[in-house]
């Protein structure tokens, strides 16, 4: 045989080798490809606003169709209320209520199953939420501010000044902030970045009060009152709803006309109002009128709404009830073996409450003033405590529940009035606490902190 034949034999032989080796490279390759569950290809989130308000969503994005996934098959540390959506490649971790702020939460999915079957993967990340920016009101002789800073008091910056500051509220970044003009209420929409500020019209010449706004629909709710008034004409402290993108303000109305309002507040996850007229009806009522308002008896005063359970805590004639919005139902509001007198009681999560109440003396008068949280259980654990001559005057509490509030007024009796429309002590503090652990965080000089759902009026 030749040298060139045998050449030809062994490269014949070794490219058959090669040819061999290759087709079974493919074939294990394609084996563990067909082996590999579903892999994660991103991952989309926002902190900044889960802090901020309930319903934030994270996204996991993978490389193929997924099968259903059930919420026991998702962990989240530390723990938080969550629901889980799956559609195409992606699984959505939607959080019920706002996450903690400055807080690392890392979520685990397992048992991922694409939809076709197959192998399981599983899906990690975690998300780190920055520190809290609030804002507070400070009434001075030369000009009213609000100030941003960190919880701690850190960094404080003014961003706005205005002679005569009522009342303001935070939405979507933007401040909504009710001032005085001439003896008569302006309503001003203020990007804080810059200063600027913009004029939402009032239906006339009167007064505002009861700012509050919706993070659910972008709404800015207010009554308001015409200066001149006589017993048959002028406006008399209806509600008016507008937006931060609509100058247009609209009375809210049940059964064809708007009536005057002695409290109200938005429902939280809904474009819901719940409202007591003057008449003490209480009322959930649609805004857009798609549908007739709805009625659960008389009320008194509405005292707080729980995020994520559409239950609200309403002072009625023969005591407090625990009201659920969609039900109908309601259930006598049991209280905890507290001293003294309810001022107030606001839902922290759904599993617990704040109690701001003030202990007495045998003769009834004031001894201190106490904010106490209590469980699903209903025990009673204090967390924050003023002498009577140091007073609270409003307790309110973070977005995730994590921190109250307490606004006080040092030295009431030698505390005279800031001597605005509706007057407040003219030194305030705003006393933040931390409810796991019962530290004060955070003592500011000012009030009106932009947690808060109203004004401490």
């Amino acid at each position: 045989m030749s040298t060139e034949r045998r050449s030809r034999g062994r490269f014949s032989a070794a490219f058959a080798g090669v040819v061999v080796l290759l087709a079974v490279l493919v074939g294990a390759g394609s084996v563990v490809a067909l082996q590999q569950g579903p892999r994660q290809t991103a991952v989309s989130a926002d902190p900044a606003a889960a802090i901020d308000t309930a319903g934030a969503r994270v996204i996991f994005t993978t490389d193929q169709a997924l099968a259903t996934v059930d919420p026991a098959q998702v962990s989240v540390s530390p723990a938080a209320d969550f629901s889980v959506d799956t559609s195409g490649r992606s699984i959505g971790v939607r959080f019920t209520v706002p996450l903690d702020q400055d807080t690392d939460y890392r979520i685990t999915i397992t048992d991922i199953r694409g939809m076709g079957g197959g192998p399981t993967a599983t899906l990690d990340t975690t998300i780190s939420t920055p520190k809290s920016q609030i804002y507070v009101l400070q009434r001075t002789t030369g000009a009213d501010t609000i100030t941003r800073s960190d919880i701690d008091g850190e960094h404080a910056k003014i961003v706005f000044l205005h002679p005569a500051i009522e009342d303001f509220r935070e939405l979507d970044g933007q401040l909504v902030v009710s001032v005085m003009e001439n003896d008569r209420a302006a309503l001003l929409v203020v990007d804080p970045a810059t200063g600027d500020a913009r004029r939402i019209t009032l239906p006339g010449i009167g007064y505002l009060g009861e700012l509050q706004v919706s993070e659910r629909s972008g709404r800015i709710g207010f009554t308001y009152s015409d200066r001149e008034l006589t017993e048959t004409t002028g406006i008399k402290s209806q509600l008016f709803l507008t937006s931060l993108t609509d100058d247009t303000v609209t009375a809210v109305s049940t059964g064809g006309e708007a009536p005057s309002v002695d409290d109200w507040a938005f429902v939280p996850d809904s474009d819901a109002v719940l409202m007591v007229p003057f008449s003490g009806d209480l009322m959930l009522v649609d805004p857009s009128g798609r549908s007739e308002p709805v009625r659960f008896g008389t009320a008194i005063k509405l005292q707080g709404l729980s995020r994520g359970t559409f239950q609200a805590i309403v002072d009625k004639v023969d005591g407090w009830v625990a009201l659920d919005l969609r039900a109908g139902t309601e259930q006598p509001l049991t209280l905890p073996d507290l001293a003294g007198t309810v001022d107030a009681i606001l839902p922290l999560t759904p599993t617990t409450t704040l109690w701001h109440h003030t202990e007495r003396d045998a003769a009834g008068m004031p001894t201190a003033g106490v904010i106490s949280v209590s469980d699903a259980s209903g025990q009673l654990r204090e967390l924050y405590r003023r002498v009577a001559g140091d007073p609270i005057l409003q307790a309110c509490a973070s977005p995730s529940g994590s921190q109250v509030a307490a606004l006080v007024a040092p030295d009431y009796a030698r505390n005279p009035s800031d001597g605005a429309y509706r007057p407040l002590p003219s030194t305030l503090r705003t006393v933040i606490i931390d409810v796991a652990s019962g530290e004060v965080i955070g003592n500011l000089p000012g009030f009106d902190l932009s947690w808060c759902e109203r004004g401490p009026f």
